[in-house]
């Protein structure tokens, strides 16, 4: 019967040997990795993209941010359709990430508390989870949200001749040192459907 101390000496040695055997993360040769190799230091030309763009003028960039707010609306997010993601799972919330982040950002920049209840009021505002309009309305998560959505549409609306109306409007009645103007309802229908909804529902709280 052989020496137990021998055996277990053996796999220490045969262990010491696996281990060196494999690769060495840091040592001498770690930078190695980062020596030139011009054949490889250099993007596919296929892929790279040099072009050189211009500046995005106001009007520009408010009709991209217009033309974002459409898509969203046709992928399923307007008044009276349900979420894609209450039948499918994965591959929508894939989907539906990039919009959430560029949603995000925009409340971040604006200075706008990101928390959990508003989070998930973005995507959900018009599933009132039971609760009347003049109730739902008046909770922190979707009244913060139709704060948002509404300031946004008075900031980036464009009428048909190309104006910023209601920016237009605000630097009009800061001038003239008024309170108020009016809104076109029929525009807030055609841009936000959802707020439209809710606005002969309960019109003080809205």
């Amino acid at each position: 019967m052989e020496d137990e101390s021998e055996l277990i000496g053996g796999a220490g040695e045969d262990q010491e040997m696996e281990e060196e055997d494999g690769e060495e993360l840091f040592g001498d040769n770690m930078e190695a990795d980062y020596r030139v190799i011009p054949g490889l230091d250099r993007y596919d030309p296929d892929i790279m993209d040099d072009s050189e763009y211009s500046a995005l003028s106001e009007g520009d960039r408010q009709a991209a941010e217009e033309e974002m707010r459409r898509r969203d609306r046709e992928e399923g997010r307007g008044l009276g359709r349900m979420r894609r993601g209450l039948l499918f799972d994965s591959d929508d919330e894939e989907e539906e990430r990039p919009v959430r982040r560029r949603r995000l950002a925009e409340r971040a920049a604006e200075g706008v508390a990101a928390d959990e209840e508003m989070i998930e009021s973005i995507e959900n505002l018009e599933d009132m989870r039971g609760h009347t309009v003049k109730e739902w309305v008046n909770m922190l998560g979707p009244k913060t949200e139709i704060y948002n959505r509404f300031k946004n549409f008075l900031r980036t609306f464009i009428d048909e001749k190309g104006h910023n109306l209601y920016r237009e409007k605000i630097s009009q009645m800061c001038k003239e040192n008024r309170q108020s103007f009016e809104v076109d309802y029929n525009f807030i229908a055609a841009e936000e459907q959802v707020l439209a909804y809710f606005l002969p529902e309960a019109p003080l709280m809205s």
